[in-house]
């Protein structure tokens, strides 16, 4: 009996139909995780987007939700910013702890900190976390703000030079609120 190797041909089909349950499943899983990460990145549009228009409950409701992956560090960055807002320093600094732990390197972790900390009258410890945020990401304007304005609370010298190595937005920006103050006038 001559081999003309179509009875391999028999096997290959078998298998294939078997390994094609087992494809369709894992293409469900992919599919089902991708619509999973878009609408979890949705609700991360939507939180921000509550945030930015003060409507912080909502906000509130969205970040805490998101905060249960515990390698969310925005959701906690959010629910600080939230809880600063409303004055809750003490939940503040347990979810920016969180979030530190999670993120020890995170320029907005360091920045959301350091607002905590002047925040708290405590403008000395704001400066460390200030001077982290900025090296971690000089393009932030946020950082070098946050920053001069803790040096200025201790009436460190330092400030000055600061204000004239910053770029020129946050020069500009420190001028303009400098001007707000003294049109005020004294608190």
């Amino acid at each position: 009996m001559q081999n003309d190797g179509s009875e391999g041909i028999d096997t290959v089909a078998e298998r294939g139909r078997t390994g094609r349950p087992l494809v369709f499943v894992l293409l469900a899983v992919l599919l089902a995780c991708a619509a999973w990460m878009v609408l979890r990145n949705g609700a991360a549009e939507n939180g921000v987007e509550a945030f930015r228009t003060g409507r912080l409950a909502e906000a509130e409701r969205i970040f805490l939700d998101r905060s249960k992956d515990p390698a969310d560090v925005t959701a906690r960055l959010y629910l600080a910013r939230i809880y600063r807002r409303d004055g809750r320093h003490e939940e503040a600094a347990a979810v920016l702890r969180e979030a530190a732990e999670h993120a020890p390197d995170d320029a907005d972790v360091r920045r959301e900190l350091g607002y905590l900390f002047l925040d708290l009258r405590q403008p000395a410890l704001a400066i460390e976390q200030f001077r982290r945020a900025r090296e971690q990401a000089p393009e932030e304007p946020l950082n070098w703000i946050g920053l001069i304005r803790a040096l200025r609370a201790v009436g460190n010298p330092e400030a000055e030079a600061w204000v004239r190595r910053a770029p020129p937005e946050v020069a500009d920006a420190i001028r303009a609120a400098e001007r707000n103050d003294a049109a005020r006038g004294p608190s």
